[in-house]
């Protein structure tokens, strides 16, 4: 009887090729979508895209079917099959996560793998103001994470980019336009204002008790009217014992 295990060593020796992958996390932007590279050398026969563990697209010349979509990457996802390059648009937050991609070029095997993370785009920031005798402090925030946070304006020259709420204080000396902008990985908001947009918190705190009190009084005032108005309403009681 022939000795097969000869050949079998030979296949998959054949098969064994380069496992490339990217250190750096591709970023999509919610609604919008990315495109992987797995930057091979030749022209594949068989392109299998995994997310996670799970098929997305396959591609094979040899198969009747050819070229198939999985799950949420039917009608969503488009494959080049010269480059390998897959394109996947609606993005959702699930879709984050590593891609596994397998090609057979030549007769060899080359994997690839990519990190992909799918990010909310960035809210409008919300800039709010106390302003006292002598200084006027501005906070800026934004809804998401994770965010970074850069101030411009009068005596704020080489400001850097932190990553945390910014709260900066200036002087009225230094009064004027200050701008805060806020970004992620995939997109960018700024919010404008002005100082002297800015009211004292002794009068803004004046002005909210103002509202409180008078929201108070035309409560009272309200469930006054109605109670008098259900009494007026209420039928007489008649006895038919008593003598008018």
């Amino acid at each position: 009887m022939a000795d097969r295990r000869f050949p079998d060593v030979i296949i998959l020796f054949f098969l064994s090729g380069a496992v490339n992958s990217k250190a750096v996390t591709q970023n999509g932007i919610l609604n919008g979508s990315f495109t992987l590279d797995p930057g091979i050398t030749g022209i594949p026969t068989y392109i299998l895209w995994k997310h996670g563990s799970d098929k997305a697209v396959e591609w094979d010349t040899k198969s009747d079917f050819k070229h198939r979509e999985f799950r949420e990457f039917k009608d969503k996802s488009s494959l080049n099959n010269i480059t390998g390059e897959l394109t996947v648009r609606g993005l959702t937050k699930a879709l984050s996560g590593r891609y596994n991609a397998e090609f057979i070029i030549q007769g060899k095997l080359v994997k690839f793998t990519q990190e992909v993370e799918v990010h909310d785009p960035v809210p409008q920031p919300v800039v709010s103001c106390v302003k006292t005798s002598s200084t006027t402090t501005l906070h800026c925030s934004a809804k998401g994470h994770p965010l970074q946070y850069h101030w411009s304006g009068p005596g704020l020259e080489g400001a850097t980019w932190s990553p945390m709420y910014n709260v900066t204080v200036i002087t009225t000396a230094e009064p004027g336009n200050y701008r805060c902008e806020v970004k992620n990985a995939v997109s960018e908001k700024r919010q404008d204002f002005n100082t002297k947009d800015c009211g004292s918190a002794g009068i803004v705190l004046g002005v909210l008790v103002c509202i409180l009190i008078a929201a108070t009084l035309l409560y009272c005032f309200m469930k006054r009217v109605k109670h008098t108005r259900q009494g007026q309403r209420r039928p007489s009681t008649y006895h038919p014992f008593i003598s008018y």
